[in-house]
């Protein structure tokens, strides 16, 4: 008899792309073939841009897992389209997502003062946001020594008792000594002999003490494990301290410095005490750090973003955001980093809003109309990150589409792939998908099996040539330029152009078409030709290379024809 499915999980194993279930115990293991080549440029980075709560804005973050997403970015739609881009279909799962936070958010601050009262430390957040209000911090005195730090975030706290350190001690008979740390002029008197030590000019504690105990009737003592520290680093003392059995020069403020900035996930500390005396920061009840802001998300913003990306090297772009201006300002860095001075050949996705019309969405293909974007159609039902069903617009579809362009092969098209959702927006009939696909939108829907698939991975391009329609292709063809011109920069950028003889550099570019050969993203005529008609000229400086090659394109049809016959039957 048939057995249902019960409640008991299976275990998902996902590693290389593939993902599988099991409910059996033992050991599993997936195989990745991948063919490698020397110098070979990465095809699958992905990144998703937008607004968020926490992490730091217009910097490249590389997630492992929506885990380490979601404790990083916090909230908001690019946390959303992250998570949700790490498992984008039951078929594939990407090894690492990218994002980028648009918003431009700031740190929260305080100041540390001490008994003057004046500002020795400066705190900044960690993170940024104005979530990072709620980091704060209470100074009281150390169970032994010292101070005690607590430092607390969401109910979340780092202590740090004893916070002390002992840097060198001092003994004489009368002497007494001053340290003072103000105005720039770091010094140390001595009483008796009236010694003026500049500091400054004496680049450990160990040489400083040296020449003190030439000192007659003076001895110092580094304390251990301090030797190589800075003298500029001592605490100023408030008056002059008697060397009568020893007086410990302390660094304490570098202490609090110290202890932050190599223990504190919350905070980070820098001296900020200009012309105020160098002494450790007063005790404090618990105080909050101010300032920190989520920043505006405007056009500037995303102009800044942008810009920040020229200088990373990734290959796609997405965004959850239904904004067309937001869609431009991406088209525009995209193509220019297409662009022969741009030299990072890269794709992106987006996406319209929730309920949009269809003729909405073709103004929307029509006017994108990129050869390098694909302009996705319907959004879907998902469960958001508290397990409420949320409907979430075709922006974040796009960022499940490039979770799976994260997971396959430089010649995979996207045709065809299953989607991870509850359900999408609608069961689009025919009659409404074939106008959509014809205008360049890259259509989601249910296929005759109930599945929601992508119908076609079409770019919003509004010329009617297959290479620049299909997205594979147009990835297959940036991989190509990408790869092959950091392969020859690589040999002769650089190089006297004596060294070499045109059938050596016809060798060299041969030997990586056929790797692109056995990539599949060259394919074969019926005769067995790739690529052909290599042509090299070396003209003064200018190396000039050109070729043919057959691209590969998705099969998107097969289109059977059948022939049915009657028997006719002999008669005996």
């Amino acid at each position: 008899m048939a057995i249902s499915n019960g409640n008991i999980p299976f275990n998902n194993f996902s590693s290389g792309g593939i993902l599988s279930s099991h409910i059996i115990p033992g050991a599993y293991s997936h195989i990745v073939a991948n063919v490698g080549s020397a110098g070979v440029v990465q095809g699958n980075v992905g990144v998703i841009m937008g607004q968020c709560t926490q992490g730091q804005p217009q910097v490249l973050m590389q997630f492992n897992s929506p885990t380490q997403a979601e404790q990083t970015l916090g909230s908001g739609e690019l946390c959303d389209a992250v998570r949700m881009a790490f498992n984008p279909s039951p078929n594939y799962t990407p090894q690492a997502i990218y994002a980028m936070r648009v918003n431009s958010a700031t740190q929260s601050t305080l100041n540390l003062s001490n008994a003057i009262p004046n500002v020795v430390i400066a705190l900044t957040s960690a993170d940024y946001g104005l979530i990072t209000q709620q980091v704060n911090i209470t100074i009281s005195a150390g169970t032994n020594v010292g101070q005690k730090l607590v430092i607390n975030f969401q109910n979340n706290t780092q202590t740090f008792d004893n916070t002390y350190r002992s840097s060198l001690t001092l003994t004489h008979a009368t002497a007494t000594v001053s340290i003072t740390t103000n105005s720039g002029t770091n010094t140390m008197v001595l009483s008796v002999g009236t010694y003026t030590i500049q500091l400054a000019n004496y680049p450990t504690l160990a040489a400083l003490a040296a020449y003190i105990n030439t000192l007659t009737g003076y001895t110092a003592v580094v304390t251990a494990g301090q030797s190589n520290a800075s003298p500029l680093l001592l605490d100023s003392t408030a008056s002059a301290q008697s060397l009568l059995g020893g007086y410990v020069c302390t660094s304490n403020m570098q202490a609090v410095i110290d202890t932050i900035n190599n223990n504190c996930i919350y905070a980070t500390a820098v001296a900020a005490n200009g012309a105020n005396n160098r002494t450790a920061p007063s005790n404090i009840a618990t105080t909050y750090f101010g300032t920190g802001t989520d920043g505006t998300y405007t056009a500037t913003d995303w102009t800044n973003a942008l810009t920040a990306m020229t200088a990373y090297n990734v290959n796609f772009i997405a965004t959850p955001n239904s904004s067309a201006s937001v869609w431009a300002s991406i088209s525009a860095h995209v193509t220019s980093m297409c662009a022969p001075s741009g030299r990072k050949e890269r794709q992106f996705l987006c996406g319209n809003a929730y309920g949009t019309t269809d003729t909405q969405r073709v103004t929307d293909a029509q006017t994108l109309n990129s050869q390098y974007g694909m302009y996705v159609v319907q959004g879907f039902t998902q469960y958001n990150i508290n397990g409420i069903a949320t409907q979430y617009g075709a922006g974040y579809t796009a960022c499940l589409l490039l979770g799976i362009i994260c997971s396959t092969a430089i010649n995979m098209p996207l045709t065809s792939k299953t989607l991870n959702v509850i359900s999408l927006e609608a069961n689009l009939p025919t009659s409404r998908v074939e106008p959509l696909l014809s205008n360049g939108c890259c259509v989601v829907n249910y296929d005759a099996s109930g599945l929601p698939k992508i119908v076609r991975q079409l770019n919003s391009y509004q010329t009617a040539n297959l290479l620049w329609n299909e997205w594979s292709s147009v990835r297959e063809m940036n991989y190509v330029s990408l790869d092959l011109r950091n392969y020859l920069q690589n040999l002769y950028v650089g190089q006297p152009g004596s060294n070499f003889s045109q059938g050596v550099i016809i060798g060299a570019v041969t030997a990586r078409l056929k790797y692109y050969v056995s990539q599949g993203i060259f394919t074969a005529d019926n005769t067995g030709k790739s690529f052909w008609n290599i042509q090299i000229s070396l003209n003064g400086s200018v190396l000039t290379i050109d070729y043919d090659a057959y691209i590969t394109l998705p099969i998107n049809f097969v289109f059977l024809t059948q022939h049915f016959h009657d028997v006719v039957q002999a008669v005996s």
